[in-house]
């Protein structure tokens, strides 16, 4: 009988790592991706997430005081593409920009969560068929 050791991010996936914390990144932070963000920040270090990073246009006049500054603000998706996030929170809403993160996040192997109903109705197979391409 041969045994193997799944590395962090597979035992993560697998929900076996009881240790590591889901990293997120919230695309947008406007009424709903504010409040995502407060909840997570009013868990602390007993939630299951840790918040790497906030994307959002115009950051320099979304930035708020709450946030701890371990969190990167950005209007750059290749910038949270090539981070090590694990999981990409969409709240921004409407089909563009976002339609584009979205695919590009599942393209580049994220898994991706969003309340885009738009997005949804207009694309949610195609990225139901590019998710599962993906995993």
């Amino acid at each position: 009988m041969r045994v193997e050791m799944a590395t962090s991010r597979e035992q993560a996936k697998a929900g076996r790592d009881e240790t590591r914390r889901l990293r997120l990144a919230i695309a947008g932070f406007g009424t709903v991706g504010s409040a995502v963000t407060r909840i997570l920040m009013e868990q602390g270090d007993s939630s299951p997430f840790e918040l790497a990073f906030i994307l959002n246009r115009r950051v320099a006049e979304k930035r708020v005081d709450w946030v701890p500054g371990s969190v990167h603000w950005t209007d750059n998706i290749d910038e949270v593409l090539d981070s090590d996030i694990d999981v990409l929170v969409e709240l921004a809403g409407g089909l563009d920009p976002t339609g584009t993160w979205v695919r590009r996040a599942l393209a580049s192997g994220k898994s991706v969560v969003t309340a885009n109903k738009a997005l949804i109705a207009a694309e949610g197979v195609a990225l139901s068929e590019l998710a599962c391409r993906h995993r």
